[in-house]
């Protein structure tokens, strides 16, 4: 699930550094403000059909039929809010040409309500490389189509045109890869719906707690800040998009299986945790450090204004990393209301101190809002998630303990280096001395960062914990092809 994210960044992150050249920030801030509106509506398709198949311990026939049923049903629905909604939306944020935005997004939503509801199998059977062609198929098409365009009609519309090929494909590739073929049904109607309540509500907890800053921004200070905000916003989330998120696709049905036996559950869940912040934590430090350099480098001068906004957004991430998987938790023992606590306090957080951060430091306030109510939400989730699978505390920083502490030392060496380069250098704002400064942080970050967390589990002893796993694992890698003795 990692390969097919990083596959699927690789693709957006080519994509996108190709459209920040032939865009503009106006353009991205058009598109972020339909799908603002459109998130809102989306939330009426969380019920959790998926996860009710993924739990069932032997679905049937009937049981997808009525799945692909209702999805159908939810799917249309949403379709026709959204084209009643793009007028009322175009007036909201004063600009027009929203209402055919959103029309045309409606009609490929329609449209997508029609996908085999049978590709849910890759995950209840953990066929991940299924699940890897199959995302991947969708997200080559729509970047292809959103190049193509970009470079002939140099407008959003290339945006929107990748989005709805991105869906169209998905529906192809879901009859081509697999065999079902759904029928109208509603038979298990009341049982596919078990989850609707939390989801919703968590659903719609999650669009406010992840989509105020967006309409905040975009309503007081228009598209192009806007676009600034969310190329920023996307830049800052990748530990989390790339890493974090593709592991929680693949924990849910794992955590499932464990979900009759606490013990274990907690057990692989530090396991896991750590393993996410070993990864994570260090990646955040790093797009903070060299967000000044790699952003100059890889999008131009007129992207300058979202270096503030990257390095305040990759803190929040980071600590987003340390606990945006404990949905899969609370979700597979049947508790999903632990989660909807998480979201009240980060949006609670964030109602009380964006618009004084707003006003006091402008779009950067909107950023330092978000850090503020992300980090209230890890001190509520850390303490509910011990709570809940009988954690102690010691037992959980045990874990996490060394990755914190080599992140800090990896994020001195790496500063001081880019400093140092950066007083050295004749030309440091030219591409070879951005790029020079880039490269020199990520080697020097890579390599302080290896040697702190090796270093720091051999002064603890040795304990069975993810560095080991990675020793393992390197030894391993080493040893390939050579004679067994």
């Amino acid at each position: 699930m990692i390969l097919a994210r990083w596959t699927l960044r690789l693709i957006g992150i080519v994509s996108t550094l190709v459209l920040a050249r032939l865009l503009v920030p106006e353009d991205f801030g058009l598109v972020a403000m339909a799908m603002t509106v459109i998130a809102l509506v989306e939330l009426l398709s969380y019920v959790g059909i998926e996860m009710v198949l993924i739990k069932h311990p032997a679905p049937t026939r009937q049981h997808y039929n009525t799945a692909w049923t209702l999805s159908l049903c939810i799917a249309v629905s949403c379709a026709a809010l959204t084209a009643l909604a793009a007028h009322p939306a175009a007036l909201f944020f004063n600009e027009p040409r929203l209402t055919a935005i959103m029309l045309v997004i409606a009609a490929s939503w329609g449209l997508q309500s029609f996908e085999n509801i049978g590709t849910v199998d890759f995950r209840r059977n953990l066929q991940f490389d299924k699940e890897f062609a199959y995302l991947t198929g969708k997200k080559l098409a729509g970047f292809v189509v959103t190049l193509v365009g970009a470079f002939l009609f140099r407008s959003y519309w290339a945006l929107v045109a990748g989005l709805v090929a991105s869906r169209i494909t998905g529906i192809v590739l879901s009859y081509a890869m697999h065999p079902l073929r759904p029928r109208w049904c509603l038979r298990h109607w009341r049982e596919m719906l078990s989850f609707t309540g939390a989801m919703l509500i968590n659903g719609f907890l999650h669009f406010a707690g992840t989509r105020i800053p967006h309409a905040f921004t975009g309503r007081l200070m228009g598209a192009a800040p806007l676009g600034v905000y969310a190329i920023g916003e996307e830049i800052a989330s990748l530990p989390i998009t790339e890493v974090v998120d593709p592991i929680g696709r693949a924990l849910f049905p794992g955590y499932s299986r464990l979900a009759h036996d606490l013990a274990a559950l907690g057990d692989r869940v530090l396991q896991i945790n750590a393993a996410v912040v070993a990864a994570a934590l260090p990646a955040c430090a790093g797009i903070a450090l060299l967000a000044e350099p790699a952003v100059a480098l890889a999008l131009g001068d007129k992207w300058l204004a979202a270096i503030p906004v990257v390095q305040v957004l990759a803190i929040s991430a980071g600590c987003a990393a340390m606990r945006s998987n404990s949905w899969a938790v609370y979700y597979s023992i049947g508790r999903p209301y632990l989660w909807t606590r998480q979201w009240l306090v980060k949006l609670a957080a964030l109602a009380v101190s964006i618009w004084p951060l707003f006003g006091q430091f402008g779009l950067l306030g909107v950023a330092y809002s978000d850090l503020i109510s992300t980090f209230a939400m890890l001190i509520v989730d850390v303490g509910t998630l011990l709570r809940t699978l009988r954690l102690s505390g010691r037992r959980y920083l045990g874990v996490l303990w060394r990755p914190v502490v080599a992140t800090v030392l990896m994020a001195f060496a790496v500063h001081t280096t880019t400093i140092a380069l950066s007083s050295q250098m004749a030309a440091p704002a030219s591409a070879v001395g951005l790029a020079s400064i880039v490269t020199a942080g990520i080697g020097v970050g890579v390599a302080v960062y290896g040697a702190a967390l090796m270093l720091l589990w051999r002064l603890s002893g040795c304990p069975e914990a993810i560095e080991a796993l990675l020793l393992r694992r390197a030894q391993r890698l080493f040893a390939f092809g050579q004679p067994r003795t």
